[in-house]
């Protein structure tokens, strides 16, 4: 069995997707029951659990053989960080609880930075909590959230600049020089 937490999002759901198409049990770990119709309709066995609610997540968990878990940040925080931070706690006391043999965490950039730099250092704590389980683990962290691209698309098919998220440069098209900006 295969536990998805987060199942509704893209991650998830496109993990969902896959397992179900190679013919794997999954349990799609949800918050939110009105978006189970499309997960039941792959074959998924559904369960309902709030991130920062330990006995529930563990129960929901149950008898997975791996896990896969997304961390988001809750869209009703009025504390993202809080709301993280109680997550993380919730996550590493159902997960110590349920004992799947693996678990795979969907990380994100910044988490190797040792210094505290605003949200990312969550996924640190995120990463540094979960290597304390008695578990394989994997993480993986994003480099990028194609989503985020979506608002310079427009700005790059149209002036042949795409700016970046990472630097102060910007990188142009062939048929144009490279810019730095100050």
């Amino acid at each position: 069995m295969f536990s998805i937490v987060g199942a509704a999002g893209n991650v998830g759901y496109s993990a969902s997707s896959a397992l179900r198409r190679a013919g794997m049990p999954v349990r799609a770990i949800l918050r939110d029951m009105t978006k189970a119709a499309r997960l039941s309709d792959l074959g998924c066995e559904i369960a309902t659990a709030d991130l920062q609610d330990s006995a529930a997540l563990a129960k929901a968990i149950g008898d997975a053989d791996a896990v896969q878990i997304i961390i988001p940040v809750s869209p009703r925080a009025k504390d993202p960080a809080d709301g993280l931070r109680r997550s993380i706690e919730s996550l590493f006391e159902a997960l110590a609880q349920a004992r799947p043999k693996q678990v795979l965490a969907i990380s994100d950039y910044g988490a190797h930075v040792a210094a505290d730099i605003g949200m990312p250092s969550m996924f640190r704590h995120f990463e540094e909590r979960l290597a304390q389980l008695e578990t394989q683990l994997l993480v993986l962290r994003s480099a990028e959230h194609m989503h985020n691209w979506g608002r310079v698309v427009p700005i790059a098919v149209a002036s042949g600049i795409l700016p970046t998220f990472r630097t102060r440069s910007t990188w142009r098209s062939r048929r144009s020089p490279p810019v730095t900006s100050a």
